[in-house]
C-alpha cells in the first residue's frame, strides 16, 4: 500500500532581543524591570542561580529591582524568585530583591486583610496624599486649606505642583516592607532612585558592574541617563581607577 506524504507550512518567528555579555562575569549586577519586562531580568537571575550551584562564578552581589503598579503582580513569579533567592543565598551571593509599587491606591505588602487605608508609609503628605493611601472622596470633608511648607509658610500652587512632581519621581520610603506573598523581597512605595542605588553599588563594587534594564521607554531612559551620569562623575576609564559599568537595555515593545 502506498502511503501519501503530506506537508504543512510552519512559520517560525524569533528569537527576540539581542545578545549581551554574561552577567555572571561581573562583580555586581543590577537587574531593573518594569511590569512584564521582568521576563528578561528574571531569566538572567534564574540562569545565574542554576549555574552557581554547579560552578563558581565571579558575581558577588545582585540587586533585582522590579517596578510594578500593584502589589499582587508579584504573585506572577513568586515561586521563581523564591527558588532563585534560596539558591543564590546558599552559594553565598548577596541578593537584594526590591519591588517598587507605583499606582496601588491601597498600598500594602500583598496581604489581603487590610483593615485600615493607612499603610504606615513614610511619604511626605504635607502637600497632599500620596498614592500609598486611598482617599475617600465621599467623606464629606470639602474644607479648603492653604498648603504650607516645613516652616509653616504658605506655598503657592505652582511651587506645590513642582514639589509634588519631584517627590513622585522617586520612592520616599527609607526602608522596605516585608510580605508573606514574597518573603524574600522588600516592598517600597513609589519609583526608585536609580542614581542613589547605582552610586552605592559602584562604591562597594570590587570589580566591574553589569546593569540590565527592560521596561517602558521612560524607565529605560532613566537607567541609561543614570549610568552615563555615574560613569562621568566617577571618570570611568579616565585614569581614576574607577571600575567600569556595562549597560544592556532590552527593547520593550515593537
Amino acid at each position: 500500500m502506498t502511503q501519501l506524504l503530506t506537508f504543512s507550512r510552519a512559520l517560525i518567528d524569533g528569537p527576540y532581543g539581542s545578545s549581551h555579555n554574561d552577567f555572571a562575569a561581573f562583580d555586581t549586577v543590577l537587574l531593573v524591570a518594569g511590569s512584564t519586562g521582568t521576563t528578561f531580568t528574571l531569566s538572567i537571575l534564574l540562569d545565574i542561580a542554576a549555574r552557581i550551584q554547579k560552578i563558581r562564578l565571579p558575581v558577588k552581589r545582585i540587586v533585582f529591582l522590579w517596578v510594578v503598579k500593584a502589589t499582587f503582580w508579584t504573585s506572577w513569579i513568586s515561586s521563581e524568585l523564591t527558588s532563585a533567592a534560596a539558591a543564590l543565598c546558599a552559594a553565598g551571593i548577596e541578593l537584594s530583591i526590591q519591588v517598587h509599587v507605583t499606582c496601588d491606591d491601597t498600598f500594602t505588602t500583598g496581604e489581603e486583610d487590610q483593615s485600615s487605608p493607612e499603610c504606615g508609609c513614610e511619604c511626605d503628605k504635607s502637600l497632599g496624599p500620596c498614592c500609598c493611601v486611598l482617599v475617600n472622596a465621599d467623606d464629606g470633608n470639602d474644607t479648603i486649606r492653604d498648603i504650607i511648607d516645613e516652616k509653616g509658610q504658605p506655598v503657592n500652587s505652582k511651587e506645590a505642583q513642582i514639589n509634588v512632581k519631584s517627590r513622585s519621581q522617586s520612592s520616599s520610603i527609607k526602608s522596605g516592607k516585608k510580605s508573606g506573598v514574597l518573603p524574600c523581597a522588600e516592598f517600597y512605595s513609589g519609583r526608585p532612585d536609580f542614581y542613589k542605588l547605582l552610586w552605592s553599588l559602584l562604591e562597594n563594587a570590587e570589580g566591574e558592574t553589569g546593569v540590565a534594564v527592560c521596561g517602558p521607554l521612560g524607565l529605560s531612559s532613566d537607567v541609561r541617563r543614570t549610568v552615563v551620569r555615574c560613569s562621568d562623575e566617577r571618570a570611568v576609564h579616565k585614569g581614576t581607577g574607577a571600575q567600569g559599568v556595562y549597560l544592556h537595555a532590552e527593547c520593550f515593545g515593537w
